[in-house]
């Protein structure tokens, strides 16, 4: 079961995912190279990009993290 703060994280996630793409492209990368983190082509900027795939990762490991915990709810910490 998905929590609130989960939802959140994973949000998060996936549209900085989608920012990094996007900023990516925009500034002068080129096919599949944002989508690949460079490995297929270019990405542009390499500072903007890699803090918005750092910010999407991070995220998305507060996400699985609080899936794993439940967001410290206190029915799951009496069990």
């Amino acid at each position: 079961m998905f929590t609130t703060g989960s939802k959140w994280f994973f949000g998060l996630g996936l549209v900085s995912l989608a920012l990094a793409a996007a900023y990516g492209w925009t500034t002068g990368g080129n096919g599949l190279g944002p989508l690949t983190a460079g490995y297929k082509g270019g990405v542009g900027d390499h500072l903007g990009y890699g803090l918005l795939l750092s910010i999407a990762s991070v995220a998305i490991f507060l996400g699985i993290v609080s899936v794993a915990t439940l967001d410290a709810a206190p029915s799951a910490l009496a069990e």
